[in-house]
């Protein structure tokens, strides 16, 4: 088996693997045994159907599978042994020919196209503006807030306290979001990450073949790019910043993802072990748990970077925020 390569279009690398019958003979061998001994044909005994008979009905499917499962473990380890990271994933190239798995054909040439993934190197710094936002709380806002607390806090000077603090740490939290959001924005335009449109296209189409069409990945083509050119920075900054991930953090998050859920129904005084269960529950699925971790890995990688850049204060109203996170999110 032999491996080269060429350098495609958009930085592309084209792989190209041949492989001969004795790359993959003792895998086809065992396989069609297998095959053998599950038999069952009109005819003949379970097992006893002749092997010949078997090789012609499997053969070529067999030994097709087999050279491309080889073909593409040699482009996995071609990537180890070269320390070369991708984004997305191998990908067979347009550019294949036909291949015949006739007995009598014992070579084979397999094109692969891996995009590496592209260097980035970027950090903040005085140069860069951020501004966080003071939200003051409308009267309404308060009041509603207010209208929580009737059962539980008699003396109305009192309850309009709690709920004017209340409001104002919940602004502040809005705001704190919208500073990771001006964070990545920045961060995002000042890496400028290059990625190969092209084919990321082209493997989206590949990947969600029969589940979305080649306009329903464009329509949501840019959130894609802006999605894996982030995950590139972050990665980027985690290693140059030598940060881990604790499962301590995780778990912590997941409490707080559980305590904001009960939030959203009026229910802040959740017990400890209440929000432990919840969290246990988050962590017990492999999806959400991955989904906190990554959360975890951006909170860390933002606070890191906001002390860098230049950040002022500003007091603005409810319906001022709105209307400016509606605008950044226009962009």
């Amino acid at each position: 088996m032999t491996t080269t390569t060429e350098q495609g279009t958009e930085g592309v690398l084209v792989i190209k693997v041949t492989t001969t019958e004795a790359d993959y003979r003792p895998e086809v061998e065992k396989n069609l045994r297998e095959l053998r001994r599950k038999a069952n044909m009109p005819g003949f005994r379970p097992g006893m159907v002749p092997a010949g008979v078997i090789n012609k009905m499997y053969g070529k499917g067999v030994r097709a599978e087999q050279a491309y499962r080889k073909a593409h473990e040699a482009v996995g380890e071609y990537l180890e042994e070269n320390k070369i990271e991708i984004v997305a994933d191998v990908m067979p190239s347009d550019t294949q020919g036909e291949l015949s798995f006739e007995p009598d054909v014992t070579e084979h040439e397999f094109v692969f196209e891996v995009a590496p993934a592209p260097v980035v190197d970027v950090t903040l710094d005085g140069k860069d503006k951020l501004t966080h936002y003071k939200i003051t709380p409308s009267k309404e806002m308060v009041e509603a807030y207010a209208k929580s607390l009737e059962a539980t806090v008699e003396d109305e000077t009192e309850r309009t306290k709690q709920a004017t603090e209340r409001a104002e740490a919940d602004l502040e939290r809005e705001s704190d979001w919208f500073d990771e959001v001006q964070l990545k924005n920045l961060l995002l335009a000042k890496a400028n990450v290059k990625l190969p449109e092209e084919f990321l296209r082209r493997w989206l189409v590949a990947v969600n073949e029969g589940k979305f069409s080649a306009e329903e990945v464009e329509r949501d083509f840019a959130p894609f790019l802006r999605m894996m050119s982030w995950g590139l920075i972050q990665r980027s900054l985690m290693e140059k910043l030598e940060m881990k991930i604790e499962p301590a953090e995780v778990e912590t998050e997941a409490r707080a993802m559980a305590a904001m859920q009960f939030a959203q129904y009026g229910m802040r005084d959740v017990p400890a072990e209440t929000l432990d269960g919840f969290a246990k529950s988050i962590l017990a699925d492999r999806e959400q748990a991955q989904r906190v971790a990554e959360r975890v890995a951006e909170r860390k990688v933002l606070e890191a970077m906001k002390p860098l850049a230049k950040v002022s204060e500003k007091k603005v109203t409810v319906e001022e925020f709105g209307k400016i996170v509606g605008e950044a999110q226009q962009q």
